[in-house]
């Protein structure tokens, strides 16, 4: 990881039919048919998150507030061990890791 590069954390949970990935220090969710795709489509709204937070001058961090956090808890199955964060597609904690924006 360099010196410039952020790196985010993002929780991925089943959502109806489809899967939320939700990024714990931003507040920001991207959602997608499988965890993978739900990871990038985050990945890229965060790109463009951080890139307008840039371009307008403000501070971009504002985390997920303690009440969303715990009802998103609630709804997730507990595994004693679970397999493959990905495959197991079940509250998956992951990073996200990205290069500040570059100005033109």
């Amino acid at each position: 990881m360099s010196e410039e590069e952020r790196v985010f954390t993002a929780v991925v949970f089943p959502d109806d039919e489809q899967y939320t990935a939700l990024c714990l220090e931003l507040d920001v969710a991207a959602c997608g048919t499988t965890p993978q795709e739900a990871v990038e489509a985050l990945r890229e709204l965060i790109g463009e998150y951080l890139q307008c937070a840039s371009e307008e001058g403000i501070d971009y961090r504002r985390p997920v507030p303690l009440e969303a956090l715990r009802e998103i808890a609630s709804r997730l199955p507990v595994f004693s061990a679970p397999s493959s964060a990905v495959e197991r597609a079940t509250g998956i904690l992951t990073q996200i890791s990205l290069s500040p924006p570059v100005h033109a």
